[in-house]
């Protein structure tokens, strides 16, 4: 498993957390994940967290959860007492010393014991209550807790800021404020105390916005801090909204800044809506329109996230964010410039704004690629030739074309900005994560139907989409992987929420050390829906008893793995499964039998676990008819490539035995036949 964050050390622990190294789902096997198990919850729009042995999440019905990653039970929740109308979006911080900590919709932070949920400290008030909010999980490096203040709604805008605390006690250390206590409103570059500092008979006005909803990153010393501001539709970009700043982590003095959007005035010119004005003198003709009805509201919602690059004969640091307005961008670590943008839609143009923005949710870098979903703004699409005029079709641009929707799961070479690959996944907020060669992003659509959602696997390399599960909501959440685990939040503004765990029915690659026997055979008739079967026997095996074989009536899971190998190498796999059922028939000790004339699982009809001594055993899987779903043929002339060898393997969930046969010829291998036996 590669790490979503190349150059962070062990001075942080990420604030969507690190899975256990060894993770065992790939783009060979992402495909047959199955449900582990679903707790229902509040939304849960921060990314699962594994730590401690055990699964964090944080709840919009105000609880924080430690949950058994296994079966989802809970081992201790944490009442935040924020009220379940409040939003608590952010994932939780595991510490280097093994505590959680988390922000909430009340603009509180507290630490509390990572195994018990005791609290430590907190929760501490830093902002005001129903104004202020904490968007993101906070982050820590070098004993300091970092944590983003932003507006709760925008309606009324907050002064953005990063707070530093004392991880350990939660004490004070520093802030940074993004804007100006006050500007003028005929002007809002100038700073003002009085009405007086104010040309053409303005007023001071308070200073609001610049707000910091995205986790904060640092350099691999966390000596430096980088931050992202974003703005706010009900007022215009001021001050530091709209950038991205190198903090010293140790004072929060600025480093550098770079914005990335003109600072905004309060007004826009009657006679041209494009132009911004404070005073009638702004405008060529006519007058100043105060307010808008809309800011433009860019800036970055996620971000910074730092990735090494090739330069010449070594490689740089650049902070790579997308923003709301449009466009990705990759900024020079030591100094701030940019190195490369890359627009994927023009910015909006008043009256048009970034709405819930174009880049929205948590980008991922893995491998020195970046992975984006993408929103939309308002409009969502406009002229190539006049991009304040909205459109549907390119007869609404006279002389030019309305400019086509992107992609909306998006895939970038991070030295470059280049475009590499891209999938329509529909317009999404969700965060993307990346496990071992393979993309997770999910969906804000809702099947009318069912009024359930999903979440997408894609090939991180080439893009292909490799599965799609189903969710009980829509999910903004971040996909983490552990082990053969897959662990993802949904529910975004309504209910059901909770957290759903998928897990890998097959592993990538053939177990190990598993019961082999003289004599297997197994044909493989692909015919066609409901006329297709499959037959797998595997006679004369080693020795196993009652005890290996689990209780599949009620928790053991068997599954019929099937690897092709193209070049010595797993090129893929495909899998039939047995859900614990009443099905199965206890022939203790000689093992179990299992029979369902209706193939409700998978198809199989007949599976045998015959229990004894060494070349007595017997197991066999038999399945046909509509339920049974056979892999497609490796080419147009051959079921399986079997170069060298096809491995078959009958496995279970809740045991270590395992029962495997390896063909390395075959008696048939047409498209639609596979026959072969050993020996």
């Amino acid at each position: 498993m590669k790490r979503l964050l190349p150059l962070v050390s062990s001075v942080m622990i990420l604030a969507f957390g690190a899975a256990p190294a060894g993770a065992d789902i790939s783009a060979v096997n992402v495909d047959l994940l199955k449900q582990k198990w679903n707790f229902p919850a509040g939304q849960v729009t921060g990314a699962p967290v594994i730590a401690n042995g055990l699964l964090y999440i944080h709840s919009w019905d105000a609880f924080v959860y430690a949950l058994d990653p296994d079966d989802g039970s809970i081992t201790w929740s944490h009442d935040t007492g924020v009220g379940a109308s409040i939003p608590n979006s952010g994932s939780i911080l595991v510490t280097p010393g093994g505590d959680v900590c988390y922000g909430d919709g009340l603009a509180r932070v507290a630490c509390l014991d990572g195994l018990t949920g005791a609290v430590e400290w907190g929760p501490k008030s830093l902002g005001v209550p129903g104004l202020d909010a904490i968007w993101s999980s906070p982050a820590t490096a070098n004993g300091r807790l970092f944590v983003s203040v932003a507006s709760l709604l925008d309606q009324p805008c907050t002064n953005g800021r990063l707070i530093a605390l004392d991880l350990a006690t939660g004490a004070d250390l520093w802030t940074h404020q993004n804007v100006p206590d006050n500007v003028c409103d005929t002007d809002t570059a100038v700073e003002c105390t009085t009405n007086g500092d104010c040309a053409g008979g303005g007023e001071c006005v308070a200073g609001v916005g610049a707000g910091v909803t995205a986790t904060v990153s640092f350099d691999p010393t966390g000596d430096f801090v980088y931050m992202n501001t974003v703005g706010c539709f009900t007022y215009p970009s001021i001050g530091d909204s709209d950038s991205i700043f190198k903090l010293d982590a140790a004072t929060g003095a600025d480093i550098w800044k770079t914005r990335v959007n003109a600072p905004e005035q309060f007004g826009f010119c009657a006679d041209d809506p494009t132009i911004d004005c404070g005073l009638d003198g702004d405008c060529t003709t006519g007058t100043c329109t105060v307010p808008k009805a809309f800011y433009h509201d860019f800036g970055f919602l996620n971000g910074p996230e730092p990735v090494e690059v090739p330069d010449g004969m070594g490689t740089k640091t650049l902070l790579i964010s997308g923003s709301k307005n449009g466009t990705l961008y990759a900024f020079d670590e030591a100094t701030g410039l940019v190195e490369w943008e890359t627009a994927v839609m023009p910015t909006p143009i008043t009256p048009g704004f970034a709405g819930f923005g174009l880049f929205n949710g948590p980008i991922a870098i893995d491998n020195g690629t970046v992975y984006a979903a993408l929103y939309e703004m308002i409009p969502d699409r406009v002229c190539d030739n006049d991009h304040a005029q909205g459109c549907n079709e390119d007869t609404d641009c006279p002389g030019s074309f309305c400019i086509p929707l992107p992609d909306h799961l998006m895939a970038f070479d991070a030295a470059t900005g280049n475009v590499v690959w891209s999938d329509d996944i529909g317009p999404t907020w969700s965060g993307v994560s990346v496990f071992n060669g393979v993309t997770y992003s999910g969906s804000n659509e809702l099947d009318p139907m069912t009024s359930t959602s999903e979440f997408f696997a894609h090939d991180s390399t080439t893009g292909t989409r490799l599965a799609a599960y189903e969710l009980p909501n829509s999910t903004v959440s971040k996909a983490l992987v552990a082990g053969d685990s897959v662990y993802i939040g949904y529910g975004i503004l309504g209910t059901p929420g909770g957290v759903s765990a998928f897990e890998a029915v097959c592993s990538d690659s053939p177990e190990i050390g598993c019961v082999t026997g003289h004599k297997a055979v197994v044909t493989i008739k692909d015919k066609g829906p409901g006329k297709s079967s499959l037959t797998w026997k595997l006679v004369k095996g080693g020795a196993f008893d009652q005890t290996a074989l689990g209780d599949p009536t009620t928790s053991n899971r068997y599954s019929l793995c099937m690897y092709d190998e193209t070049g010595s190498l797993i090129s893929s796999a495909a899998a039939l499964s047995i859900d614990p059922n009443a099905s199965w028939d206890d022939k203790d000790p000689k093992g179990y039998l299992y029979k369902d004339k209706l193939g409700l699982e998978d198809g199989v009809i007949k599976a045998q676990l015959k229990a004894g001594d060494a070349d007595k055993t017997k197991v066999q899987v038999k399945a046909k008819g509509d339920n049974l779903s056979l892999p497609a043929p490796a080419s147009g002339s051959q079921y399986f490539n079997q170069d060298t060898t096809v491995t078959i393997q009958l496995v279970q969930s809740d045991g270590p035995t395992c029962w495997s046969t390896d063909f390395s010829t075959a008696k048939k291998n047409d498209v639609d036949l596979f026959k072969a036996k050993t020996p």
